[in-house]
């Protein structure tokens, strides 16, 4: 019989959560297919596309970046951002194409 580490397993599945749930709002969602497309976009291009204030996009970015939806890295003045898990893009293909069943 195979052993399993539930404590291990657990953390997985927490983790999955939470990301899932960072996804599963309409301004997030929308962010991170605009990502799928673009390797990275900074907070401008973001709320430009989006057709939202700035701020509101902010507010989204952090909080998928928090539950690691998304990394961040500084160039100059500017923050660009990008898919943490090239993975996601295969998750927002599936929600798509189960979308249109």
């Amino acid at each position: 019989m195979e052993v399993v580490d539930v404590e291990s397993k657990t953390e997985k599945i927490d983790k999955a959560v939470y990301m899932l749930k960072a996804i599963a709002h309409p301004l997030r969602l929308q962010i991170v297919e605009l990502l799928t497309g673009n390797e990275e976009l900074c907070v401008s291009d973001i709320h430009q596309q989006m057709g939202v204030e700035q701020a509101v996009a902010s507010q989204q970015l952090k909080i998928l970046k928090q539950n690691g939806v998304l990394t961040c890295k500084r160039k100059g003045k500017h923050s660009f951002y990008q898919l943490a898990h090239p993975q996601i893009k295969d998750l927002i293909s599936c929600i798509e194409s189960c979308h249109s069943c």
